[in-house]
């Protein structure tokens, strides 16, 4: 899987499936190859694949999850992530990403629920924080999402995203001056 290798490496996992159909590991690994390629579809199939011959892989209903609501399909999504949490209910990223799906379903109390499980099971979670400050301007709560992104930018300083919407919101409470520095410095790199 290093790069420039991604054909190989295709042809590697597809041969060790070919010889031992059974491994599930075979076909998560060739699903993490797809959906790193933004092959949402194969991905899909291929954690379908390692989830027929072990159900029980967390990790795998979390990146099925993933691919799922990367092509659209909110409900497999949604599904995949419940699952991914009732195998390891602290599982961060899972919570995160099911706080995602319901964010896209403007269900945001269950999505700032999520979030919080989210930096409860990791509160060093940068992603968490900016998803949760998304929900609370979705509700028009700009103060309480202003703090989320000052977290989220304390533990990350480097993420677009969170400097990017932290720029928004300063702008949305009129803080003009500090909004359009960080809006204009998405430019610089």
């Amino acid at each position: 899987r290093l790069p420039g290798e991604e054909v190989a490496a295709e042809a590697a996992f597809q041969a060790a499936i070919r010889l031992v159909p059974a491994r599930a590991d075979s076909h998560y690994n060739l699903g993490n190859l797809y959906l790193a390629q933004e092959r949402y579809g194969l991905a899909i199939q291929a954690y379908k694949a390692s989830l027929f011959y072990d159900p029980n892989g967390h990790l795998v209903w979390l990146n099925l999850g993933i691919s799922a609501r990367e092509s659209g399909d909110l409900e497999l999504a949604r599904a995949s992530f419940n699952r991914c949490l009732l195998l390891n209910p602290k599982e961060s990223k899972g919570w995160c990403n099911l706080g995602l799906v319901c964010h896209q379903e403007e269900r945001f109390r269950a999505a700032m629920h999520a979030y919080q499980q989210a930096l409860l099971c990791d509160e060093a979670q940068s992603e968490a924080w900016v998803n949760l400050a998304l929900t609370f301007n979705a509700q028009g709560q700009p103060d309480e999402a202003l703090r989320c992104l000052l977290t989220g930018t304390s533990l990350d300083p480097d993420s677009g995203d969170a400097l990017f919407n932290l720029a928004l919101t300063r702008l949305l409470l009129g803080d003009f001056v500090e909004g359009w520095r960080l809006y204009e410095s998405r430019f610089a790199s």
